[in-house]
């Protein structure tokens, strides 16, 4: 089963917790740099949320250079407070592409009046965001011009084709996921969300206003709850595209306590 976690051990709990305590800082005293963004462990990643015209994004950079950017609705960054910390864990799985699993990344949790919670992390290979207390706030992802999109034909059972285009030229209508983005010089990006906790999952939309905009629509009458799932963009070479399981370690836990009945296998 995809997204199965049999085990997970969360290292240096303690340790984190100590330096989430002392560096735990609030508003534009987070940091000496810049307060709003997150950088990965290895620095070849970063995710920076703005604040323009009363609307909130976030843009992602690879070794300097924008590969994405999202919109998270209206929003605004005056009187948020701003934390960071690391993450370090580890777990195992019975079957996949390896045993062992680990998850180092560093996260940023932005909190705004009236209880709004937005959470932006950074790993070696892909950054992803959540959001409590949203609502039904829109989210839609960009690339810069000239990506090249495999988007697959979205069906609930999610065994639609594949087809190769230019992002911009993609038709209106829905896509499922993962989609996948040729962003140029050498970077790729797969789009996919994880952490879900009801089906059916959300789905891409292209509208018609908005050629090379990949909005998330949500499930029907699931805007509200208090917090998302992962919206994640895996983002590297192709190599990263594959061997990544960021989308799995940010999965839940499974919450099945025999799983001796379960017999992995191949699935395409």
């Amino acid at each position: 089963m995809v997204g199965l976690r049999t085990h997970r051990v969360r290292a240096l709990v303690a340790v984190a917790a100590i330096a989430v305590a002392v560096g735990a800082v609030t508003g534009r005293a987070a940091t000496r740099h810049d307060p709003w963004t997150v950088t990965s462990p290895d620095g070849a990643l970063s995710a920076r949320v703005g604040d323009h015209g009363g609307a909130l994004s976030i843009s992602v950079r690879r070794h300097g250079r924008q590969v994405l950017a999202t919109t998270l609705g209206p929003g605004s960054l005056h009187a948020a407070h701003a934390r960071r910390d690391t993450i370090d864990e580890s777990y195992a799985t019975p079957a996949g592409k390896r045993r062992k699993h680990e998850l180092s990344a560093r996260r940023l949790t932005i909190t705004f009046p009236g209880g709004r919670r937005l959470e932006v992390l950074a790993a070696g290979d892909g950054v992803a965001f959540r959001q409590a207390g949203a609502g039904g706030r829109p989210t839609a992802w960009r690339a810069p011009p000239g990506t090249r999109a495999w988007l697959q034909s979205y069906r609930r059972d999610y065994e639609g084709h594949y087809n190769p285009i230019a992002l911009r030229d993609a038709q209106a209508g829905d896509y499922g996921f993962p989609a996948l983005l040729d962003t140029g010089a050498g970077t790729w990006a797969l789009l996919t969300e994880s952490g879900l906790t009801r089906e059916p999952a959300a789905r891409l939309t292209v509208a018609k206003d908005h050629p090379g905009a990949l909005a998330v629509t949500l499930p029907q009458g699931d805007s509200a709850q208090a917090m998302s799932p992962w919206r994640v963009a895996i983002v590297g070479d192709l190599g990263t595209i594959v061997g990544s399981d960021l989308a799995k370690s940010l999965g839940r836990p499974s919450r099945i306590r025999n799983t001796s009945w379960i017999h992995p296998g191949r699935v395409a």
